[in-house]
C-alpha cells in the first residue's frame, strides 16, 4: 500500500507498507483482505494507492492489473508497477516505474512519474 497525500497535480508518496501476495504466483497478485482491513483501519486517510512488481514482465499494466484498477474507480488511487530487475549479461540494474489511475472516460490510464530525492 502507498501512503501519502493527494495534491492538485497528483500524488505524493511518503511511505509504503508492503503486503504479501496470497497466491504463490509470479504472475498474479492479490492481498489478503485481513491485511487490507488492518491497513485501512490504521492508515485509511493516508492510503493513496498500491504497488507491485513485474520482475520479468513488461513495464505496463497487464489485463489483470487493468481489471483491478477498473474495479475501484472511486478510490482515486495511483497504481505503481515496478518492472525489471535485471537485463543483459552483466546484470545491470534496469528498473522501470509506471503509474496508472482510473479515468472515467478512458479507464486505466498511464500517468507520469517523477522521482524526488530525499
Amino acid at each position: 500500500m502507498l501512503l501519502g497525500t493527494r495534491t492538485d497535480t497528483g500524488w505524493e508518496v511518503t511511505d509504503a507498507r508492503p503486503l504479501p501476495n496470497i497466491h504463490a504466483s509470479p504472475t498474479y497478485f492479490e492481498f489478503d483482505p485481513a491485511d487490507l482491513l488492518r491497513i485501512h483501519l490504521t492508515e485509511g486517510e493516508h492510503i493513496i494507492g498500491v504497488y507491485h512488481s513485474h520482475p520479468y514482465g513488461p513495464p505496463r499494466a497487464s489485463s489483470t492489473d487493468r481489471r483491478q484498477i477498473a474495479s475501484m474507480p472511486e478510490s482515486g488511487w495511483v497504481w505503481l508497477i515496478f518492472s525489471g530487475p535485471f537485463a543483459g549479461n552483466n546484470a545491470d540494474l534496469v528498473a522501470t516505474i509506471v503509474a496508472y489511475q482510473y479515468d472515467s472516460q478512458d479507464g486505466p490510464a498511464e500517468v507520469p512519474v517523477m522521482l524526488v530525492g530525499t
